[in-house]
């Protein structure tokens, strides 16, 4: 069962994400510009926001998960320093957990091996400043997790779709691959 899960990288710009035909997981600030079926948010500043967008819009079909403090860390298991965890592979947990087992995701750019990793779709909106945004660092930190995560769950497929000539980061996992936006559009919406 496929769901698709929406991360704010930039390589998703230009992307109209009302083509996707399945369930959505949005990360953080989606809820600005598209209402996925659910929204996922780890980090205090976008979670006051979505609460307040909540109360102003209580017709929305959006379902808001909010994980339990613990689970917005990674695992010591994982990483022993703990290091926050990001909305996009949480996003992808709870897709786990609710049986989907094909995961496309869309604007992980933390995966480019280059600046644009640290791209993001809101750079400069309330809760997306300097001081909250990801490094180069936090890009190798996150494939690494990703891997972890990958490795922990190998029946699921993590498929990341991207634009042509991109450099990805080494990654030595078989359940992770790839594709572009032309055949991610003809195949799957």
């Amino acid at each position: 069962m496929e769901a698709y899960i929406i991360g704010n990288g930039t390589s998703r710009k230009g992307f109209d994400l009302a083509q996707i035909k399945g369930v959505t997981f949005g990360c953080n600030a989606l809820f600005r510009v598209f209402e996925p079926d659910y929204l996922v948010a780890i980090d205090d500043g976008i979670i006051e926001e979505i609460n307040d967008w909540g109360m102003r819009e209580p017709a929305s079909k959006t379902q808001v998960i909010f994980p339990p403090d613990d689970e917005r860390w990674e695992p010591a298991e994982c990483n022993p320093n703990r290091p926050r965890s990001n909305a996009g592979i949480n996003a992808m947990l709870e897709a786990i957990k609710l049986g989907h087992d094909k995961l496309m995701c869309l604007g992980f750019d933390f995966l480019i091996d280059g600046p644009e990793s640290i791209s993001n779709m809101f750079d400069g909106t309330p809760n997306y400043t300097m001081e909250t945004r990801a490094s180069i660092h936090d890009g190798a930190n996150r494939t690494a997790y990703l891997e972890w995560v990958a490795n922990k769950n190998p029946t699921i497929d993590f498929i990341f779709v991207f634009n042509p000539g991109v450099r990805f980061r080494q990654l030595d996992t078989p359940n992770i691959r790839g594709m572009f936006y032309d055949d991610f559009k003809r195949v799957y919406c």
